[in-house]
């Protein structure tokens, strides 16, 4: 899947659905920050990456990297994202929780706002 097609899917992925799944998991305090940063990984899944790394993530994020970095430190004590541990030094890599996955599915694919 190409990049403009992966842009494409972020956008259609409803931000309704991510943040109730996000509250079914207990997540308190939702933003649109971080709504959208699931939608960057669901799109990416759904394209076959599994795995993300920070530097991947930073690119469709589209801010700096620091920010980037923190974004997932605060998703990963949520309890949404886990951080792969990397073999030898490099970018930091998330995988979305299994928890976060199944709730993900379970979701009706429409949700009428």
């Amino acid at each position: 899947m190409s990049v403009r097609k992966i842009g494409s899917r972020i956008d259609e992925i409803q931000n309704v659905r991510v943040y109730y799944t996000l509250k079914q998991q207990k997540v308190r305090y939702v933003s649109g920050d971080q709504v959208f940063a699931i939608k960057v990984f669901i799109a990416l899944r759904e394209a076959g990456v599994e795995v993300v790394t920070s530097t991947m993530f930073h690119f469709f994020y589209n801010t700096t990297k620091s920010n980037a970095i923190s974004m997932l430190h605060r998703l990963g004590d949520k309890g949404v994202l886990v951080m792969v541990k990397n073999e030898k030094p490099g970018p930091l890599r998330y995988i979305l929780s299994e928890k976060f996955v199944t709730l993900w599915s379970a979701q009706p694919t429409s949700i009428n706002t």
